[in-house]
């Protein structure tokens, strides 16, 4: 991670620096795949996730951010973002947006 890191900035990045990246890292992967097993469970599918359920899990990650600004996501501000009582991912994502794929 450290590599890709120094190629992306084009500069040397500090050991502590990559052990974030590498946190931040996870922590957005754990999130995908929470949200990507939300879908599974809400479309009726069972068994392992599908590439379907991954791609509507970022769809909807990026949707949920759009012009996003701070921690959660919040539009503006505002004091539910910033004590982080906003909406997250383990919330109704989508607002009932149907099945894209499939």
């Amino acid at each position: 991670m450290k590599k890709l890191a120094n190629s992306v900035l084009t500069q040397s990045v500090t050991a502590n620096v990559g052990t974030v990246i590498c946190g931040f890292s996870k922590v957005f992967t754990g999130e995908i795949i929470e949200l990507a097993l939300q879908i599974q469970k809400s479309w009726g599918d069972e068994g392992p996730l599908l590439p379907d359920h991954l791609r509507e899990a970022w769809r909807r990650y990026k949707v949920e951010r759009q012009g996003a600004v701070g921690f959660r996501g919040a539009v503006g501000g505002g004091q539910a973002a910033a004590t982080g009582g906003g909406v997250g991912l383990g919330d109704s994502i989508g607002g009932g947006v149907g099945r894209l794929f499939r």
